[in-house]
C-alpha cells in the first residue's frame, strides 16, 4: 500500500502510540486525547484507508486487510512495540492486529 497517501497526524514523544478511529469517522475524533497523551507518548492518529483524508482503496478491506495495513504503517515508521487504541469497529481490527502481530504489540485498549 501506499503509505505516502495515508493522512495521520504525530505529537509528542516516549512510547508510540496508535489511535484507531470508529467506522464512519476519522482521526480528527481524537484531536482533544491526542493534545493530552502527547505529554507521554509519541502519539499518531491516522486515518484509515476509505476515511477522512486517506487514500480509497479499490475494493472495502476487511479487518484482516486493515491489520496487514496498520503492521506495513508501524514498520514504515520503524516503530516498536507499539501501544494500540482501537474504537468502536476499529476495535475489530486491533483484535486481529493483536493476534496476527504481537510481536509489534505491547498493549492493546479497546474502547466503545
Amino acid at each position: 500500500m501506499d503509505f505516502s497517501k495515508i493522512k495521520y497526524t504525530k505529537l509528542g514523544n516516549g512510547e508510540p502510540l496508535i489511535f484507531l478511529h470508529g467506522v464512519w469517522n476519522h482521526s480528527g475524533t481524537y484531536i482533544k486525547l491526542i493534545k493530552e497523551f502527547s505529554n507521554f507518548y509519541t502519539v499518531y492518529a491516522l486515518d484509515l484507508p476509505g476515511f477522512g483524508r486517506s487514500l480509497t482503496p479499490e475494493k472495502p478491506l476487511s479487518f484482516e486487510e486493515y491489520a496487514e495495513f496498520l503492521s506495513g504503517f508501524v514498520e514504515t515508521l520503524g516503530l516498536n512495540k507499539i501501544t494500540l487504541v482501537g474504537h468502536s469497529g476499529s476495535g475489530g481490527v486491533a483484535i486481529v492486529f493483536a493476534s496476527s502481530f504481537s510481536k509489534q504489540l505491547d498493549k492493546l485498549f479497546l474502547i466503545d
